[in-house]
């Protein structure tokens, strides 16, 4: 993949998951096994098997998912290293 490419598919990534996350959902499993790309071009985000509801349309709370869940090269080292539930 060219430069132009993978930053066509990083954006497509953000994207999505600010999509997401714009209806209360966290895939908690983001990693580069979850993004196929069609032959068109596009990314598209798979296997939600980990993802949660964190926000119910129409309320204010959020809700906290309990226990860290995902692929350990890819968690963030303030999950790797915390005790609270992200």
């Amino acid at each position: 993949m060219s430069r132009s490419e993978i930053n066509c598919c990083l954006k497509q990534i953000t994207l999505g998951v600010q999509y997401l996350h714009s209806v209360g959902l966290a895939h908690r499993d983001l990693k580069l096994d979850n993004c196929v790309v069609t032959t068109d071009g596009i990314v598209k985000l798979i296997d939600f098997g980990s993802a949660v509801v964190f926000k119910y349309p129409f309320e204010d709370e959020t809700v906290m998912a309990h226990g860290v869940v995902g692929s350990d090269p890819y968690l963030a080292p303030e999950v790797l290293t915390s005790t609270q539930s992200f």
